[in-house]
């Protein structure tokens, strides 16, 4: 029988709490065959003006948290032989995807 899907809170802004979430996630569910970054934020407004912090905050989320998810995710996915890992459909250029090497 599958495991139901396993939401996680949005807590993978630094890489210790990217690495806590695989983690938990990995040993909660007897491993990880799919990875799917979906994270994100998306500021609204004009550039003068704006809180810079605010700037750091969305690629922290949502370039960094990416990052930090999958790097700690693919090796476990690849110990298995079996795994995958996805962004949201929003960002499909930037899809890191790994897959088991084909057989000959």
């Amino acid at each position: 029988m599958a495991a139901a899907p396993w939401p996680s809170p949005p807590t993978s802004r630094t890489e210790d709490q990217a690495n806590q979430l695989v983690r938990r996630a990995h040993g909660e569910l007897g491993g990880m065959d799919i990875l799917v970054n979906n994270a994100g934020v998306m500021l609204l407004g004009p550039v003068m003006g704006a809180e810079t912090a605010q700037w750091r905050r969305m690629i922290d989320v949502n370039l960094l948290g990416l990052l930090y998810c999958t790097h700690a995710a693919l090796p476990l996915m690849e110990d298995t032989g079996e795994g995958t890992s996805s962004t949201s459909p929003r960002w499909p250029a930037a899809t890191p995807t790994w897959a088991p090497p084909s057989t000959p």
